[in-house]
């Protein structure tokens, strides 16, 4: 996404969680993603459901300020 971080990083204190997909790997680009502010911490429960219901690597932050 052309802009993405920009986007991320004006509107992030507005969202309620991420949800957070780890991929393993080693990946080549030019862009990375902003760094999650420490007011997002793991909610074990939701993580838990979400890889119970979908098998894969989810990680689900909830925004806690």
């Amino acid at each position: 996404m052309i802009g993405g971080a920009s986007l991320y990083e004006q509107t992030i204190h507005q969202v309620d969680g991420i949800y957070l997909t780890k991929i393993k790997g080693s990946y080549q680009g030019d862009t990375t993603y902003p760094a999650i502010p420490p007011s997002f911490k793991e909610n074990r429960g939701r993580t838990k459901e979400l890889q119970e219901q979908y098998r894969i690597n989810v990680v689900y932050l909830e925004n806690t300020t």
